[in-house]
């Protein structure tokens, strides 16, 4: 899961993915099916490749949150990281928030707010 979040690796991870689920393995069939289930968006590309990569990302994201409410930091760390490369602008966000806190905790705090607030303003910049 970890390796198909990463769009450059998740053809190998594809590969992986398939062999593990020829055996049962109940996560990797749910992966494989999530990846054929998924919505294709602006965002996701059009290949079986970047809708594998956009569902592992989702359930790294997941599994992220999931580690972050049980206070594993290290999980939390590993998923989150998967998820940002994935594509998931919270992971991201949350990410930096992470790494940010011991360094600058007023611009952990930033990034905290921007994940939040309404985007003010972003249709202007095109005018000037």
């Amino acid at each position: 899961m970890l390796l198909a979040a990463d769009p450059a690796l998740a053809g190998q991870a594809a590969g992986l993915l398939i062999e593990v689920a020829s055996t049962g393995h109940p996560l990797s069939l749910d992966l494989l099916q999530a990846s054929r289930d998924s919505t294709e968006s602006a965002e996701t590309s059009r290949t079986a490749a970047g809708l594998l990569t956009r569902a592992a990302a989702d359930i790294a994201w997941d599994l992220a949150r999931t580690a972050q409410a049980s206070q594993a930091d290290h999980q939390a760390y590993a998923f989150c990281r998967a998820a940002a490369r994935g594509g998931i602008r919270q992971a991201a966000l949350s990410l930096g928030r992470t790494l940010l806190a011991g360094l600058d905790p007023e611009a952990a705090g930033w990034l905290a707010r921007l994940g939040t607030e309404a985007a003010v303003g972003r249709h202007r910049a095109c005018e000037q």
